[in-house]
């Protein structure tokens, strides 16, 4: 399922596979929180990680001078900085419709990757 998130690194616009994405976790709650939330959540953040750092790669065409930071820790930072408000935004800490929030995961990340940029 994390996919569409680790997508984001991506230059395609990916808002409607996120918003797809969100609507899923929205209708799944439960689930999601479990998988987001509790004791699977460092498992599910790796898994996370692990895609963004393949993306970052293939993106970065193997130049490992275009970063700051070494892409695991531009991937860890990522990872956690899209999971975090999808888990405010299930467990109703904030309310707003998945299209939003799926922009604003967008957006956040392209910000990110070019403040990292070298």
């Amino acid at each position: 399922p994390f996919s569409a998130l680790a997508d984001t690194v991506g230059v395609n616009d990916n808002v409607p596979q996120l918003v797809e994405l969100l609507e899923h976790f929205w209708a799944q709650r439960r689930l999601a929180r479990e998988l987001l939330v509790g004791a699977i959540r460092e498992r599910s953040v790796r898994v996370l990680v692990g895609q963004i750092e393949r993306r970052l790669r293939i993106e970065l065409d193997g130049r490992k001078s275009v970063l700051i930071l070494p892409t695991r820790l531009v991937a860890v930072q990522m990872a956690e900085m899209l999971l975090a408000p999808i888990v405010a935004w299930l467990i109703g800490e904030s309310r707003c419709n998945a299209t939003t929030l799926a922009v604003a995961l967008r957006r956040s990340t392209v910000a990110y990757l070019a403040a990292m940029k070298a």
